[in-house]
């Protein structure tokens, strides 16, 4: 008689642990609360990036530095650690200027 050895199935057969599934779904409804928020940006602080900004309006870095400039939006710049310069802007005159008055 052959006796086959069954082994238990690989990493690849079991899928998805639970953790990584639940990780994903808590992801998804923080996505979902900022995209439907009726504050806008409100989940950015008092200064807001460009990356930041450009992410939350869905549009590109430059279109985010042209329209705060052209709006009248206080922007400062930063000295990083890597001694690089970063561009912010106060996200009370974004929420005011840009977006028409939405808190």
């Amino acid at each position: 008689m052959n006796s086959r050895k069954e082994s238990a199935p690989g990493w690849q057969a079991m899928g998805r642990s639970g953790s990584e599934v639940r990780v994903s779904v808590d992801a998804i409804q923080s996505m979902a609360t900022i995209l439907t928020d009726h504050k806008p940006l409100a989940h950015i602080g008092e200064w807001g990036t460009r990356i930041q900004l450009a992410k939350a309006l869905s549009c590109d870095i430059g279109t985010v530095s042209r329209r705060c400039r052209k709006a009248g939006v206080t922007e400062r710049l930063v000295v990083t650690d890597g001694h690089r310069t970063r561009v912010e802007f106060l996200m009370a005159d974004v929420r005011t200027k840009l977006l028409g008055g939405a808190r």
